[in-house]
């Protein structure tokens, strides 16, 4: 077995000298580290749901290219130290956890003329600011997508149309059905820094691995720009499924105070029946991963210092509101949070801190902290304690 491993190891070595050799080589590895510790994150202290880990990933992104043609190659490696493996633990044992593939594609041209590429395999989607696709990058595994993508260069700007597979039922065996989202995604950049960012995106996600047929379509408009201190993001997503429309808004806009940093005011709403799609919501709705983007209204207060070449803080609240009184507030993961006959409104209060010290170009520390006070709703669900979560990050880049 492990002359096999040796094997293996040796001509993947071989496989990518060759290809060093062949064509322009780049490797970008990245390696981090962080530790977590939560508690009450179902709000009842009565209950012990105490939980501190540590999480590593690391994953090197490897391009191939040789001319216009692009080989992208991104193994990770993704674990929860101690956590034992099907075949028994192996920290401290003789069992390796294995490897995954992060990204695999290839890219190549189409039309020299128009500037069109095909992107084929295993991709991240990531889009605008994220609040419908996006690569999670703070998961300790991150997203992608099995998907072939078209791009076309316009200039400044880029249209996207891509096609992923999410679920194929029938591939060993017949099935019910397979679950696919496409999309078509404008990417508008010019030097008008009022509108810098103009994307207009419509999204489908065609879903037979239930019954009924699930068929929903969402299309939306970002704009991102900025005037002399004052800079805003915007964006407006409409949602259709058979008869049912949803919607989600969210806006910001933000003063640059110079050397006192940063303030921006962000308030957004979703609907009851909104599908929040593929978001990176940590980015936006708290570090402490607590809401979803559905049946929700509230604002968010925030302030960005960089202190120096070594120091940057970020400290945020966050309001929390059902948008309909007759429908549950939405936990992350997408789950029921309270009961619906509740007549609060209030889901809560988060308060975030974030400081990130870079040791130099390659090497950064990072500490953050979330504090979320139950409001009303969650109270009179039985909810009533304060969630905690602190987490200790080190992140390596080469």
């Amino acid at each position: 077995m492990r002359k096999i491993r040796f094997l293996h190891c040796s001509l993947f070595l071989l496989f990518i000298t060759s290809l060093a050799y062949a064509a322009d080589f780049k490797i970008n590895p990245t390696g981090r580290v962080r530790y977590e510790s939560l508690s009450d994150y179902d709000f009842d202290s009565d209950t012990s749901d105490h939980k501190s880990f540590v999480g590593s990933r690391f994953w090197a992104l490897m391009e191939m290219s040789h001319k216009d043609y692009k080989i992208v190659f991104q193994p990770q490696f993704s674990r929860v130290w101690g956590l034992n493996d099907a075949a028994g633990p192996a920290s401290g044992g003789v069992i390796n956890p294995s490897m995954n593939v992060h990204q695999a594609y290839f890219l190549t041209p189409v039309s020299d003329k128009f500037k069109i590429k095909l992107k084929l395999g295993r991709q991240e989607l990531s889009y605008g600011d994220e609040l419908v696709l996006g690569s999670v990058i703070w998961s300790n595994v991150g997203r992608s997508f099995d998907a072939v993508k078209l791009e076309w260069n316009v200039g400044k700007s880029q249209l996207d149309f891509f096609s992923s597979k999410l679920s194929d039922q029938n591939v060993t065996t017949p099935g019910q059905g397979d679950k696919d989202l496409h999309g078509v995604y404008f990417s508008g950049r010019n030097d008008f820094k009022l509108f810098k960012e103009i994307d207009v995106y419509a999204l489908n996600i065609n879903d037979s691995t239930v019954t009924p047929h699930a068929d929903s379509v969402s299309y939306g408009l970002r704009l991102k720009g900025s005037y002399d201190f004052i800079d805003y993001r915007a964006e407006i997503t409409k949602q259709h499924m058979k008869s049912n429309e949803s919607s989600q808004f969210d806006v910001e806009a933000g003063l640059d105070l110079g050397s006192f940093g940063r303030v921006g005011f962000n308030y957004f709403v979703a609907t009851e029946s909104y599908n929040q799609l593929f978001p990176t919501a940590h980015k936006w709705l708290g570090i402490g991963d607590v809401i979803s983007r559905k049946n929700l209204k509230g604002f968010q207060l925030k302030h960005q210092l960089q202190i120096n070449d070594k120091f940057k803080t970020e400290f945020t609240y966050h309001y929390f509101d059902r948008y309909n009184m007759n429908v549950t507030a939405f936990s992350f993961s997408g789950v029921a949070l309270g009961t619906a006959t509740n007549p609060e409104f209030k889901i809560g209060d988060e308060y975030d801190v974030i400081i990130n010290y870079s040791y130099n170009e390659n090497l950064s520390y990072q500490i953050g902290a979330t504090y979320f006070v139950p409001g009303n709703y969650l109270k009179q669900s039985g909810k009533n304690d304060a969630y905690k979560f602190i987490y200790l990050q080190a992140l390596l880049k080469m």
